[in-house]
């Protein structure tokens, strides 16, 4: 009887030290990702902003006497200093 209430005993101290572990294990990677997300953004912070891009739509569309319809599309983008 008392062996079995230790064994029970000595089980549930392992899986409560085993979801210890666990759970400091998972708080330790989620500090370090949040470590890495802080050094990416302050990289970033740092860095010269990226040019910006000018993007210009033309269309142009004629119809026929017959009733169809021509359609032309230019994009054109180009980069901003």
């Amino acid at each position: 009887m008392f062996l079995a209430l230790g064994i029970i005993i000595f089980i549930i101290g392992c899986c409560m030290s085993s979801y210890e572990d666990n759970t400091y294990n998972a708080q330790r990677r989620e500090e370090q990702r949040h470590r890495e997300l802080m050094r990416a953004l302050e990289e970033c912070r740092n860095s010269p902003p990226a040019p910006r891009r000018k993007k210009q739509v033309r269309r142009r569309f004629a119809q026929d006497k017959n009733g169809n319809i021509l359609g032309e599309e230019i994009t054109e983008e180009e980069l901003e200093d």
